[in-house]
């Protein structure tokens, strides 16, 4: 199958654990720890070289913490992770997993790549890229080696200011986590526990007839049987 060379000692399917939601966020430096502590995970990641990737989505947190906290929340968790493969000698490679959206982690990837913590600024990324930004990135080729190169620019330069931006701002890291914490308390009370919000949400969006489409595809009528 491939998955074993005997002559490096090297495997080449690898654990990739993912970490989305705001909860599994503020635990994944702790279940990276429970993992490294494993002989047998250590063993097969060693076995690919001491290269761990890890996952991080955008969608969920964003589902279940506003805005604000699924921002923060990532950037958090990013740093910690980073010192905790640091910690064990283990090389990290982030992946991704971003939207088209601006709410599902999108928006320009030069941007988001230089805005994250100078720990992770290792000259490795993964990135994903969903069916709905493809055409906008790619349709054309000079669009798509733009867009490549915009990305390849990113990961220079932030590799390049990792160590000039070492020092962080504790004033900006403190309203960042008092402002996010007071978002993601309003955006679940809001959402989760306000009636008010499920009447509005049925009766604004289209919901129903996504349910209907589900339960009738294309084609199919609905006999009101």
């Amino acid at each position: 199958m491939g998955l074993w060379n005997p002559k490096t000692r090297r495997m080449s399917l690898g654990l990739v654990p993912l970490f989305e939601t705001i909860d599994s966020l503020r635990v994944a430096p702790a279940v990276m720890k429970e993992l490294y502590l494993n002989r047998h995970y250590w063993q097969c990641l060693q076995m690919r070289g001491g290269m761990q990737q890890i996952m991080i989505g955008y969608s969920e947190s964003n589902k279940n913490g506003g805005f604000l906290a699924s921002r923060w929340e990532p950037y958090k968790g990013q740093k910690v992770l980073a010192e905790v493969c640091a910690l064990y000698g283990v090389t990290l490679k982030l992946f991704h997993g971003r939207g088209g959206s601006i709410s599902r982690g999108g928006g320009p990837a030069n941007q988001a790549i230089l805005a994250q913590h100078p720990s992770t600024a290792n000259g490795r990324i993964r990135i994903t890229e969903q069916g709905e930004v493809i055409p906008s990135n790619y349709h054309h080729p000079e669009l798509g080696v733009r867009h490549l190169e915009q990305v390849v620019n990113a990961l220079i330069v932030s590799k390049h200011l990792a160590g000039l931006r070492a020092e962080e701002h504790t004033e900006w890291l403190s309203s960042m986590k008092e402002d996010a914490g007071l978002a993601l308390d309003k955006y679940r009370s809001f959402v989760y526990g306000s009636e008010a919000f499920h009447t509005y949400f049925r009766e604004a969006t289209p919901i129903e007839e996504i349910e209907n489409e589900r339960r009738f595809p294309t084609g199919v009528a609905d006999s009101g049987s």
